[in-house]
């Protein structure tokens, strides 16, 4: 969704810096929403349109993942958003700002990384390390995939709500 609270305006800022120095990196924005003009305008307006590119509404989210090394969610504000669930059941890393319930299930650079909401100097920084260190994706990937087929996982959780109806029970 293209809202305020995602930042995603204040993030389109940062890309241009980013792109200056990483090579080879393009960005996708999947969502509609009321930034929508907004948001193509910010991206003509710094000259991105070569490395940002935009989808609208989609009802499949799942086919971006397969072409997608990194989620950015530099929310202002979020409850918690699904997102991160399906990107670490993908298997891809999450960055995220540390809001709402986002930190329930993102443990900065074990399962995802955190940054303070509104520091976009700290989401630029960890951008830079992440492009450097390619290979610790990988692993931050692995580890969110373990987290969210525990914690998320159907049988798991009908298991565990068994086992407290039998404990209510007894």
């Amino acid at each position: 969704r293209l809202s305020y609270a995602k930042g995603i305006i204040e993030f389109v800022s940062i890309i241009s810096e980013l792109s200056a120095s990483l090579k080879n990196v393009r960005f996708l924005f999947v969502g509609d929403g009321v930034l929508k003009n907004e948001l193509h305008e910010k991206i003509s307006g710094l000259n991105l349109g070569g490395i940002v590119k935009t989808t609208g509404h989609t009802d499949n989210i799942a086919k971006y993942f397969s072409i997608t090394d990194l989620i950015v969610l530099p929310s202002f504000s979020e409850c918690f958003p699904l997102v991160i669930e399906e990107s670490m059941f993908f298997r891809v890393p999450v960055v995220c700002s540390d809001v709402g319930g986002i930190p329930e299930i993102v443990e900065d650079a074990s399962t995802g990384f955190l940054f303070k909401k509104g520091d976009f100097a700290a989401l630029k920084s960890i951008l830079f390390k992440l492009y450097a260190d390619k290979e610790n994706l990988g692993i931050i990937a692995e580890n969110a995939y373990g987290l969210v087929r525990e914690k998320f996982d159907l049988k798991n959780n009908v298991k565990g709500f068994e086992q407290i109806v039998e404990d209510l029970i007894d």
